[in-house]
């Protein structure tokens, strides 16, 4: 692909030159429905803008203006995962709910966790 060979022309790996595109192009537009060519936030990336970028980035970044990676907190301190086992009559309304309430499966059971252990 065009645009990873250029990034590595510029020494930047291809995950990095994808967030360093993403970072610089989150203000512009949505994308639009029929892509002919390829698209970041609606402008077309070409491989003039990824010299730009490339340039950029070489140049560096100041870290606390850059959008943050991975899900936000939940709360004060990591979450953690818990699995658990649901049978097909509690799963089919936990689905049905979280769709009434539009929200995640997830959401609702720590809205119904917090309410059956009483904690804020």
């Amino acid at each position: 692909m065009e645009i990873h060979r250029t990034a590595r022309k510029h020494g930047i790996a291809d995950e990095d030159i994808v967030h360093v595109v993403e970072h610089a192009l989150a203000g512009y537009a949505p994308a639009m429905k029929r892509k002919k060519r390829a698209t970041s936030g609606g402008v077309p990336v070409t491989n003039e803008l990824i010299d730009q970028l490339a340039a950029e980035a070489q140049r560096g970044y100041d870290a606390s203006k850059l959008r943050g990676r991975g899900r936000p907190p939940l709360g004060a301190g990591p979450s953690e995962v818990v699995p658990v086992r649901l049978d097909p009559q509690l799963r089919r309304a936990l689905e049905e709910r979280a769709a009434d309430e539009h929200t995640t499966q997830s959401d609702l059971i720590r809205r119904a966790l917090r309410t059956y252990l009483d904690v804020a």
